[in-house]
């Protein structure tokens, strides 16, 4: 896990370089896509001068708020940013999502960014929440793209990018000696509940799609968020996050 040292840095003096690679003609879908870091990655994709951006998210309405703001601030064309509903703890809204998906001409890029860090324990489809949200139907998701991602690779001659934004804190996860044979049944059991399962479901994710990478015909990258404080995420976060905010508000 990074230092608090190196937390400090990457907050408040750490600068990032902005992205200039061209988008021109590509179509990007990002989950997740109505949170200030979603918002954000936005942004930059209207500014690289992507074709199609496909925002997300559970909400529609709060999708379509980003939309109008996005378009305000860009005065971009209103057709380049469409608001699809995606609730990653419905199979039945994955589904349909990537029916929806597959009949766009081309992707380009997925970047894995809805999530959740839940501090109440709660089942979901038989399975704990952040699990069933983070790992199941994020990978269900990611699996079932891959294809159509493939397909734009070989079609057009590009190389295409899927990506999975996380947290730096996946080091602190605390996992278990024995879960037994199944490590969802496990943390279904509500004595096994912690807030940390967020991390564990991603390192399950990672480890995943590193198996998938020979196959892919294109990248796939894990990247963290470290702290953003204007996402959605931590909304349902504890005390912790309170305390952070008071270094570095909200942009």
């Amino acid at each position: 896990m990074p230092s608090f040292r190196h937390f400090l840095h990457t907050q408040l003096v750490l600068k990032i370089p902005e992205p200039t690679a061209s988008f021109a003609s590509k179509t990007a879908i990002v989950t997740g896509a109505n949170g200030g870091f979603g918002r954000e990655i936005i942004k930059h994709l209207i500014r690289l001068e992507a074709s199609k951006i496909i925002c997300a998210c559970r909400s529609v309405s709060k999708g379509e708020e980003v939309k109008r703001e996005i378009e305000a601030v860009s005065k971009c064309n209103p057709d380049i940013i469409e608001v699809w509903p995606l609730d990653l703890e419905s199979p039945s809204s994955i589904k349909a999502f990537v029916e929806r998906a597959n009949a766009l001409s081309r992707l380009d890029v997925l970047i894995n960014l809805a999530g959740v860090l839940c501090v109440n324990f709660s089942i979901v489809y038989d399975t704990e929440r952040t699990m069933a949200v983070n790992a199941i139907g994020t990978f269900l998701l990611a699996v079932q793209m891959i294809p159509k991602l493939k397909e734009t690779a070989r079609k057009y001659s590009v190389t295409p990018h899927m990506t999975f934004v996380a947290s730096a804190l996946y080091d602190v996860a605390k996992y278990p000696e024995d879960p037994g044979d199944d490590i969802f049944a496990y943390f279904k059991d509500e004595k096994n509940f912690a807030a940390q399962n967020q991390s564990v479901a991603f390192r399950l994710i990672s480890t995943k799609c590193a198996l998938i990478i020979p196959s892919a015909n294109g990248e796939i990258d894990i990247t963290s968020r470290n702290y953003s404080s204007s996402t959605r995420l931590s909304n349902s976060a504890p005390l912790s996050i309170p305390l952070i905010r008071k270094i570095r508000p909200p942009s």
